[in-house]
């Protein structure tokens, strides 16, 4: 193997193992203190509003169990509502139980119900189990991305669950920025996220180039308590918009509409 190439391949597989060591389930916050948002998702390109979300908690009682319920109503063109419902177990670290999003039209009627389950067998077809510290993309980390175990070199990581399989998404402390959003200014620091490409199954050959074309994401973290995670930027948008930013727009202390 050319030297660059096995010194590169080395620090990937460093990386990688030093993130790994830092994988732990998020702390829970206090969730009944956690304000009610509203968030606004633009094409980073065009500025064009893509969509506008409301996010809020709620207390549930499941076989006599309190749990969390983070739920986010999201606007669509054309008239279209998308709910996504996130049900946590809110113990010392936050654990995922169930997320379900359900799909209703311009005059209100369920079109499409998809839900996903976070039990130790949830990947199908696959022989690994579903790590303690896995949470789904949505409206959740915006509450809990600062919360992130990092460690001392700024580093940290945990496992995202998509459709049919669960990958590690890796985190880096990045600088201190003061940012403004519609909510107002904040005082943040980055964070740099990207997932890892040993456990996105590429070939062993494939994974020293392929950090190259992996999609990077940032995340701006307020400083001052609840510490959300006032924008999010990245490759995630739909196929004619990849390139999108969700950001604040407002926060309401009332913890439900």
């Amino acid at each position: 193997m050319n030297p660059r190439l096995a010194v590169a391949y080395a620090v990937i597989l460093a990386v990688s193992a030093h993130a790994s060591a830092s994988a732990a389930p998020i702390p829970s916050p206090d969730f009944s203190r956690l304000p009610m948002l509203t968030t606004r998702t633009s094409a980073q390109r065009s500025g064009e509003v893509l969509s506008t979300s409301r996010t809020w908690i709620e207390p549930v009682e499941r076989n006599g169990e309190s749990l969390i319920a983070v739920v986010s109503h999201t606007a669509q063109p054309l008239g279209t509502t998308v709910e996504e419902r996130t049900l946590v177990r809110a113990g010392a670290t936050v654990r995922c139980i169930e997320q379900e999003h359900r799909v209703r039209d311009a005059g209100g009627e369920v079109v499409a119900v998809s839900m996903k389950q976070f039990r130790a067998e949830a990947v199908p077809f696959s022989s690994a189990r579903l790590p303690d510290d896995t949470y789904p993309p949505g409206a959740l980390l915006i509450y809990l991305l600062a919360l992130l175990p990092l460690d001392g070199t700024g580093h940290g990581s945990f496992h995202v669950l998509g459709e049919a399989t669960v990958w590690r998404m890796d985190a880096w402390r990045g600088t201190a920025d003061g940012i403004v959003v519609p909510a107002g200014r904040f005082a943040c620091h980055r964070l740099r996220l990207r997932p890892d490409p040993d456990s996105l199954g590429f070939p062993g050959f494939l994974r020293p180039f392929v950090r190259y074309f992996i999609p990077e994401f940032e995340a701006w973290i307020a400083d001052d308590p609840p510490h959300l995670a006032v924008r999010i930027a990245g490759p995630f948008g739909p196929p004619r918009e990849r390139d999108i930013v969700v950001e604040l727009a407002s926060i309401n202390d009332e913890p439900r509409p």
